[in-house]
Protein backbone atom coordinates (compact mmCIF):
# COMPACT_ATOMS: atom_id res chain seq x y z
CA UNK A 1 0.00 0.00 0.00
CA UNK A 2 1.30 3.48 -1.15
CA UNK A 3 1.53 6.41 1.30
CA UNK A 4 0.91 8.87 -1.23
CA UNK A 5 -2.76 9.85 -2.36
CA UNK A 6 -4.45 8.42 -5.25
CA UNK A 7 -3.93 10.60 -8.00
CA UNK A 8 -7.23 11.03 -8.53
CA UNK A 9 -7.68 12.30 -4.85
CA UNK A 10 -5.24 15.21 -5.45
CA UNK A 11 -5.45 18.39 -6.98
CA UNK A 12 -2.28 20.61 -7.99
CA UNK A 13 -2.17 24.72 -7.40
CA UNK A 14 0.20 26.50 -9.33
CA UNK A 15 1.15 29.80 -8.97
CA UNK A 16 2.79 31.77 -11.20
CA UNK A 17 5.00 35.31 -10.17
CA UNK A 18 6.25 37.35 -13.27
CA UNK A 19 9.06 40.12 -12.23
CA UNK A 20 10.48 42.41 -15.35
CA UNK A 21 12.76 44.18 -12.46
CA UNK A 22 16.01 44.43 -13.75
CA UNK A 23 18.42 43.17 -14.42
CA UNK A 24 16.84 40.39 -16.10
CA UNK A 25 13.07 39.29 -16.11
CA UNK A 26 12.43 36.04 -13.32
CA UNK A 27 9.00 33.72 -13.40
CA UNK A 28 9.11 32.17 -9.15
CA UNK A 29 6.78 28.88 -9.27
CA UNK A 30 4.52 28.64 -6.18
CA UNK A 31 2.71 25.47 -5.77
CA UNK A 32 0.52 23.02 -3.65
CA UNK A 33 -0.74 19.96 -3.51
CA UNK A 34 -4.60 19.29 -2.34
CA UNK A 35 -5.42 15.82 -0.97
CA UNK A 36 -9.15 16.04 -0.97
CA UNK A 37 -9.57 12.46 0.37
CA UNK A 38 -7.65 13.69 3.99
CA UNK A 39 -8.33 17.28 3.32
CA UNK A 40 -4.78 18.25 3.50
CA UNK A 41 -2.56 20.58 1.69
CA UNK A 42 1.27 19.49 1.15
CA UNK A 43 4.06 19.61 -0.98
CA UNK A 44 6.50 17.49 -2.77
CA UNK A 45 9.79 18.50 -0.96
CA UNK A 46 10.00 19.63 2.33
CA UNK A 47 9.21 23.22 2.64
CA UNK A 48 10.53 26.25 5.08
CA UNK A 49 7.43 26.50 7.61
CA UNK A 50 8.93 29.56 8.31
CA UNK A 51 8.49 31.07 5.00
CA UNK A 52 5.39 30.73 4.14
CA UNK A 53 3.83 31.86 7.53
CA UNK A 54 3.79 28.89 9.55
CA UNK A 55 4.98 29.21 12.91
CA UNK A 56 7.35 26.64 14.40
CA UNK A 57 5.46 23.38 15.08
CA UNK A 58 5.27 20.59 18.24
CA UNK A 59 4.19 17.45 15.73
CA UNK A 60 3.03 16.40 12.99
CA UNK A 61 -0.27 16.77 14.50
CA UNK A 62 -0.24 20.25 15.10
CA UNK A 63 1.19 20.83 11.54
CA UNK A 64 -1.57 19.44 10.12
CA UNK A 65 -4.01 20.89 12.49
CA UNK A 66 -2.49 23.91 11.36
CA UNK A 67 -3.11 23.01 7.36
CA UNK A 68 -6.62 22.02 7.67
CA UNK A 69 -8.12 25.38 7.25
CA UNK A 70 -5.49 26.28 4.74
CA UNK A 71 -7.53 23.21 2.56
CA UNK A 72 -10.85 24.83 3.24
CA UNK A 73 -9.29 28.36 2.31
CA UNK A 74 -8.07 26.27 -1.19
CA UNK A 75 -11.77 25.14 -1.55
CA UNK A 76 -13.40 28.15 -0.62
CA UNK A 77 -11.89 29.63 -3.56
CA UNK A 78 -11.47 26.56 -5.74
CA UNK A 79 -14.75 25.27 -5.11
CA UNK A 80 -14.96 22.54 -8.24
CA UNK A 81 -18.34 20.44 -7.61
CA UNK A 82 -16.44 17.39 -9.49
CA UNK A 83 -16.89 13.71 -7.59
CA UNK A 84 -18.91 15.83 -5.08
CA UNK A 85 -19.96 12.63 -2.98
CA UNK A 86 -16.40 11.08 -2.57
CA UNK A 87 -15.25 14.09 -1.26
CA UNK A 88 -17.25 16.52 0.14
CA UNK A 89 -20.79 14.61 1.11
CA UNK A 90 -19.12 13.69 4.17
CA UNK A 91 -17.52 16.80 5.04
CA UNK A 92 -21.20 17.96 4.36
CA UNK A 93 -22.67 15.61 7.31
CA UNK A 94 -19.74 16.84 9.27
CA UNK A 95 -20.60 19.94 9.21
CA UNK A 96 -23.88 19.40 9.98
CA UNK A 97 -22.90 17.78 13.08
CA UNK A 98 -21.05 20.10 13.99
CA UNK A 99 -23.52 22.96 13.63
CA UNK A 100 -26.38 20.68 15.56
CA UNK A 101 -23.73 20.23 18.47
CA UNK A 102 -22.84 24.05 18.68
CA UNK A 103 -26.66 24.61 18.67
CA UNK A 104 -26.95 22.19 21.40
CA UNK A 105 -24.36 23.10 23.15
CA UNK A 106 -25.30 27.07 23.14
CA UNK A 107 -28.51 26.22 24.53
CA UNK A 108 -27.83 23.88 27.23
CA UNK A 109 -24.13 25.05 28.65
CA UNK A 110 -23.09 28.80 29.94
CA UNK A 111 -20.10 29.15 28.31
CA UNK A 112 -20.63 27.23 25.55
CA UNK A 113 -17.21 27.09 23.05
CA UNK A 114 -19.68 26.95 20.17
CA UNK A 115 -18.68 30.62 17.95
CA UNK A 116 -22.40 30.92 17.14
CA UNK A 117 -25.76 30.96 18.99
CA UNK A 118 -28.16 28.37 18.17
CA UNK A 119 -29.75 30.29 16.20
CA UNK A 120 -27.35 30.58 13.89
CA UNK A 121 -26.36 27.07 13.42
CA UNK A 122 -29.95 26.39 13.26
CA UNK A 123 -29.94 28.95 10.08
CA UNK A 124 -27.06 27.44 8.60
CA UNK A 125 -27.69 24.04 9.19
CA UNK A 126 -31.78 24.13 7.34
CA UNK A 127 -29.77 26.06 4.49
CA UNK A 128 -27.52 23.11 4.17
CA UNK A 129 -30.33 20.54 4.50
CA UNK A 130 -32.41 22.14 1.65
CA UNK A 131 -29.47 21.82 -0.73
CA UNK A 132 -29.22 18.96 0.11
CA UNK A 133 -32.48 18.23 -0.35
CA UNK A 134 -32.40 19.52 -3.80
CA UNK A 135 -29.22 17.25 -4.73
CA UNK A 136 -28.06 19.93 -6.67
CA UNK A 137 -23.74 19.50 -6.63
CA UNK A 138 -22.85 23.18 -7.45
CA UNK A 139 -19.83 25.06 -6.56
CA UNK A 140 -22.25 26.63 -4.42
CA UNK A 141 -22.97 24.10 -2.21
CA UNK A 142 -19.28 23.28 -2.11
CA UNK A 143 -18.79 26.36 -1.40
CA UNK A 144 -20.67 26.38 2.01
CA UNK A 145 -19.21 23.29 3.29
Amino acid sequence: MSLLPSRYDVEVFIDLAFSIAPPQPTVTVYYYLVDHKTRQIFWAMDVDLKAIGLTELLSKGHLKSLLTPEYWVHVDYYPVPDHFDRYFGEAEAELLGVLSHGAIDDKTAPGSTCPWAAAECIQYTSVIKDLRALDLKTTYRVAII
